[in-house]
């Protein structure tokens, strides 16, 4: 009997085949296929932390420096402020040695004008009027010397009241560029390059809330009471002794009121804008934007590993991730120290502070964008969007 070979023997179907058992059953590498999803899963991991930590952190520098900025801001305006009331202070003072030496110089005059008056009847019909005539020479002469003095402490005190006024002017007009030149500065070199600009809001502020004080408080508050304490005093410097002096003196208080005002004519002082009298509003407030990129795409091509390179999610998030990292806004405040004072009293007092507030959409920040805009179907969903960022905005 002959055995049949190996070509002869009927077909084996595939799953009986010696091969196909060895390679159904062996579980050799099983592990290893394992570590490599499980490895691509801790890479995607590793850099998916990675980037939100350093997202994390850049987002902490930009509000540090949105901070210092609308911080810096702030001190720049308070310091304005008090620069502005030290010149109040010595504009008061300067009207205050006019005044005091034009009251006197009214007080010596009033006396020699009494003292001619009597004399003018001296006569056999009036002999004790002639007694008078020695002291209507001597008010006379003394008139004439303070009226010279006088008129010199005028023009010098007009010309520095003219100059310190001017210089008050550049300050309220100066004080907003500079913080803004400031803001700008902390964006473009300071905190560079994880900042590309920096801008103060309002932007388009122009000045100070200063303005020329037109009313007569300054002079009446400020003045008349010194100088009302200070001419009795001083008139004996100038004049001598009579009894007609003390008649003068009183004529000299008299004219006080109307001496002093004449400091307050022209609007040397400054006083806060109708607008800033109560404190706190939107006057008093400046915030600060910084603006800067930040490139995520490093992190977010290795996170998409462990998505092996499918779906949008990890995308969606570093793009979210980058708008917000790249803007960063904080508020700041000047404020005078003492608010229950009356508000005339603010420039006249270095009591100017600075401090960081909490930031709010207001008529002085973005929200100016949206009362510009005019009232149209983007206006009010700028309204809206801004409404909703307040609410929800912590610093």
């Amino acid at each position: 009997m002959r055995l049949k070979t190996d070509d002869q023997l009927p077909e084996r179907p595939p799953s009986e085949r010696p091969g196909a058992k060895r390679l159904l059953v062996d579980r050799g590498g099983a592990t290893m296929v394992m570590g490599v999803f499980i490895a691509v899963l801790l890479v995607g991991m590793i850099y998916y932390v990675w980037g939100i930590g350093d997202a994390v952190l850049h987002r902490e520098r930009m509000q540090d420096a949105s901070d210092t900025a609308a911080f810096s801001a702030a001190v720049i305006h308070a310091r304005g402020m008090n620069m502005i009331a030290l010149l109040n202070i010595v504009m008061g003072a300067l009207a205050f040695v006019a005044a005091t030496m034009a009251t006197i110089t009214a007080m010596i005059q009033a006396a020699f004008a009494a003292a001619s008056f009597v004399c003018a009847f001296c006569g056999p019909w009036c002999g004790p009027c002639c007694s008078a005539c020695p002291y209507a020479v001597r008010h006379g002469m003394e008139y004439r010397r303070a009226d010279r003095i006088s008129d010199r402490v005028d023009r010098f005190v007009e010309g520095a009241m003219r100059g310190l006024r001017g210089y008050a002017i550049g300050i309220r007009n100066g004080v907003p560029i500079a913080a803004q030149a400031k803001v700008v500065g902390y964006g473009r070199e300071v905190y560079s390059p994880v900042t590309n600009l920096g801008v103060m809001a309002p932007p388009l502020r122009l000045q100070l809330p200063v303005q020329d004080d037109e009313t007569n408080w300054p002079c009446r508050e400020k003045v008349l009471p010194k100088v009302r304490i200070a001419a009795p005093i001083g008139v004996w410097l100038f004049g001598s002794p009579s009894p007609y002096m003390l008649g003068g003196i009183a004529v000299g208080e008299l004219r006080a009121p109307s001496i002093t005002d004449e400091w307050c004519e022209d609007g040397y002082f400054q006083r806060i804008t109708d607008d800033a009298q109560e404190m706190g509003n939107d006057e008093y407030q400046v915030q600060a934007y910084m603006i800067g990129d930040h490139d995520f795409e490093w992190s977010q091509d290795a996170v998409a590993v462990a998505t092996w390179g499918e779906g949008d999610d990890a995308g969606a998030m570093y793009s979210r991730l980058t708008a917000a990292g790249q803007i960063g806004f904080a508020q700041g405040e000047f404020f005078y120290d003492y608010p229950e004072e009356d508000w005339r009293e603010w420039l006249w007092h270095q009591k100017w502070r600075a401090r960081l507030r909490r930031w709010r959409l207001s008529a002085t920040g973005v929200g100016s964008l949206s009362a510009a805009c005019g009232g149209g179907a983007a206006c009010g969903a700028l309204g809206e969007l801004g409404s909703a960022v307040d609410a929800v905005v912590i610093h």
